[in-house]
């Protein structure tokens, strides 16, 4: 499998392009994800939790102590989901994984391979803090069109997946309730919310918003025809305040937001060194974005005189501030 660089951006509200350098980072400790076949499409993915790390990557599910990278469990994502539920043959890739602090869960997701036909999403939660599971997993009824590009975040209310469908973007939103389980009892779709968007589209969750009548944000990339100047954000609201097992959810139109400058689509590969494959430039769309008080900072692919570049804003529901460019030409 090929090396990653991972690109940190620390930004407040307040920050701006030529903000003070942050203070450094220590890294404690560095370790290689669980390789798997498929090395053209490695389906990075992965998280922290409280006292252990779990990556997703390249068809299997590793789990590690925080404190001592030592391997916990390792399975592959077949086994994974099968014992998870899943029933037929789980074709998973693209999983993504994330840790809920608020109720000490962690949740995996995937999508079904079908070479472009509509397709299944799996979500699974596990019983505790444990990634060690037990888990159990739901299968998210399959749409009209195929489901790829997903991106998974949580917070108090529910579980929130979004995907690109081809022409079109989608937010599928699971409230909280429905996700719980105990002993046989598994985790249940029946409250699914599937709302249109566009593609591209981001979920920008703050985690610890605990108000359920708060919106949650979304954001995408402007698709009008002004040179991408724009982002988009979307506002998802929950029914009632509470979080209950029968509230549903609705995705208010997009509201754009100037990013002040004009950013390029992608086109192609970046320049890489041999061998073979390279990283994909991508779609420019936003590849991930948080929330905080009412400030969103993302990051997406853009092109920057002939190299391929991370971009990276920091947003209100009223103004974007670009915050870093950052040309990519990985070793």
């Amino acid at each position: 499998m090929r090396s990653a660089v991972l690109v940190l951006l620390v930004a407040t509200s307040t920050a701006h392009a030529d903000a003070p350098v942050p203070a450094p980072i220590t890294i404690l400790s560095v370790f290689d994800g669980q390789g798997g076949t498929a090395q053209t499409t490695p389906d990075v993915g992965g998280a922290a939790g409280s006292t252990q790390a779990v990556d997703v990557v390249s068809g299997f599910v590793t789990i590690r102590d925080a404190g001592s990278d030592q391997v916990l469990s390792s399975t592959t994502a077949e086994a994974f989901w099968t014992a998870a539920g899943v029933t037929g043959t789980p074709a998973a890739f693209a999983q993504r994984a994330t840790f809920n602090a608020l109720n000490q869960r962690w949740y995996i997701s995937a999508e079904e391979a079908t070479n472009g036909a509509p397709n299944r999403i799996y979500l699974a939660v596990s019983a505790s803090g444990d990634a060690r599971g037990p888990w159990k997993a739901v299968t998210l009824p399959a749409q009209a069109n195929a489901i790829s590009n997903t991106q998974l975040a949580v917070d108090a209310c529910g579980a929130y997946l979004t995907g690109d469908t081809g022409t079109s973007g989608v937010v599928m939103a699971l409230p909280f309730a429905d996700l719980q389980w105990t002993n046989n009892n598994a985790p249940s779709a029946a409250h699914l919310s599937v709302l249109p968007a566009i593609a591209g589209v981001a979920p920008a969750i703050d985690a610890w918003n605990q108000i359920g009548s708060d919106t949650r944000m979304f954001v995408a990339r402007d698709l009008g025809g002004d040179g991408f100047t724009k982002i988009d954000l979307f506002k998802l609201r929950w029914g009632v305040s509470l979080c209950t097992a029968t509230v549903t959810a609705t995705l208010d139109s997009p509201f754009p937001i100037s990013l002040g400058s004009n950013y390029v689509l992608p086109t192609r590969a970046a320049v890489q060194p041999s061998p073979a494959p390279g990283l994909a430039a991508g779609s420019g769309a936003i590849a991930s974005a948080v929330s905080s008080n009412g400030t969103i900072v993302g990051i997406m692919t853009t092109e920057i005189g002939g190299q391929l570049a991370a971009n990276g804003f920091s947003s209100t529901p009223t103004r974007a501030t670009r915050l870093r460019r950052s040309s990519s030409n990985p070793t």
